[in-house]
């Protein structure tokens, strides 16, 4: 990912979107399902 140096990051939000009904992985929460020993909004977060 490229990073802007002209960004405050201090000041910087994010917002997660992580609504649904999971009707394709069998009503499994797609933001908890684990992948390498991390949630998958583990890795969302960390990359904001």
């Amino acid at each position: 990912m490229l990073e802007n140096p002209s960004i405050d990051k201090t000041h910087l939000t994010g917002v997660i979107l992580a609504g649904g009904r999971a009707t394709r992985m069998g009503g499994q929460d797609k933001g908890l399902v684990s992948l390498n020993g991390k949630c998958m909004v583990e890795y969302v977060i960390a990359a904001l």
